[in-house]
């Protein structure tokens, strides 16, 4: 809703979802999970404005609610492994079937400047979330050295036992940064030569984390899990709105903080203990023709460097590959 010439717009929203849920019977996992039916309503009200100060200056915020509902490894799952060399261990990985949602209050407030006659755009945000019953994964200590009686009948010693839970809160906040130039406004937009940036620096990513032993010490803090303190993208757009299109992207995720419950490699002393992901850069590029006003070739080599990263440990991503597309645009 536009009111007084545009000079505040309003965006209010309101979403209801209606959840419904069974956990079916499977190959004799019944003694593994609990069976649970649950039915439930959850509201999640937005508002969002925007005020137009002067010309291409803006302010703009939003508040609301949000939820993130548990899934279904994390409420049934189950698995197994298993250590190698000596006398084998297993490690367990269990579901919590009375995990409650993840729901959160987010706020935010930025400066917009923006003016595409002129080619520019430019955003800056500050946000804060404070998300409610996060889900995190816990080692249960109880459990290490004590017997357990494997799918395949065999008997062994825990290594390690991990569920899910959920913390007492956690607490996100951070600076969204959003922006490009278009050096094709110099010369009336006959062609597009654009320098793009975005970047979200992590100002605070922490859960609080209640002592079950001991509810009256203050809760743990720990770092958020696979959350980097810096990511930052960018790059350059070349467009001469006949037929060449050009791009080359770069993406940079900083350092990240993982705990591995299931480790089986380290020194004992340093099984679920965190771990530090080093940061890593990708660089992506695309080249495109198009001929007869509908079709376009390209060509797409991503992860130009080859570099070998991963978004989680032991599951390295994809190298350098290239992939050519045909695209008929109606």
């Amino acid at each position: 809703m536009k009111f007084f010439n545009d000079f505040l717009i309003i965006n209010p929203s309101f979403r209801v979802d209606f959840i419904n849920y069974s956990m079916s019977k499977s190959f004799g996992l019944e003694s593994r999970t609990n069976i649970k039916n649950e039915q439930k309503t959850v509201y999640s009200p937005n508002f969002g404005a925007q005020l137009n100060l002067i010309k291409n200056f803006s302010l703009h915020g939003n508040v609301g609610k949000a939820f993130r509902y548990s899934v279904a490894n994390q409420l049934a799952g189950y698995f197994e492994s298993f250590t190698t060399g000596g006398t084998p261990t297993i490690n367990i990985t269990q579901g919590n079937p009375n995990l409650k949602d993840e729901n959160s209050f987010t706020w935010d407030v930025g400066i917009k400047i923006n003016n595409p006659k002129k080619g520019y755009h430019f955003d800056v945000t500050y946000f804060n979330t404070k998300v409610n019953d996060r889900i995190i994964t816990k080692q249960d200590l109880s459990k290490r050295g004590t017997n357990w009686v494997a799918l395949n009948g065999n008997t062994y010693r825990i290594n390690t036992f991990q569920s899910y839970i959920n913390s007492n809160y956690s607490k996100i906040s951070g600076i969204e940064l959003d922006g490009y130039y278009d050096f094709g406004a110099l010369g009336g937009f006959e062609r597009s030569y654009k320098i793009f940036v975005n970047a979200t620096k992590m100002l605070q990513y922490d859960d609080y984390i209640k002592n079950t032993t001991n509810p009256a010490s203050p809760d743990k803090v720990s770092k958020a899990r696979h959350v980097a303190d810096l990511s930052v993208g960018g790059g350059f757009e070349y467009d001469d709105f006949k037929h060449w299109n050009f791009r080359i992207s770069t993406r940079y995720v900083g350092k990240r903080n993982y705990v591995n419950y299931n480790d089986t490699v380290n020194p004992a002393p340093f099984r679920g203990a965190p771990v530090e992901y080093p940061p890593y850069m990708t660089i992506d590029l695309m080249a495109g023709y198009k001929f007869l006003n509908h079709h376009q070739v390209s060509l797409r080599v991503s992860n130009l460097t080859d570099e070998n990263y991963y978004e989680v440990r032991y599951q390295p991503m994809l190298g350098r590959f290239t992939s050519l597309r045909y695209t008929y645009n109606f």
